[in-house]
């Protein structure tokens, strides 16, 4: 996968018309589960709207 074509959090940010979901993006190269990295998140603060993208999992 080139760079070109890598998820970009402040991309994803800029075209959403939301007030909370998307507002905080996560972005990993690869990770087991993004279920799991949302999970842990949510136990900390600040985790609200929060959206977690792999570009491979």
């Amino acid at each position: 996968m080139s760079v070109d074509d890598r998820l970009d959090p402040d991309l994803i940010r800029a075209n959403l018309k939301t007030k909370r979901i998307g507002r905080s993006v996560l972005v990993y190269e690869r990770t087991a589960s993004t279920n799991d990295v949302a999970g842990q998140c949510a136990r900390g603060a600040d985790s609200d709207g929060l959206v977690v993208f792999a570009e491979e999992q």
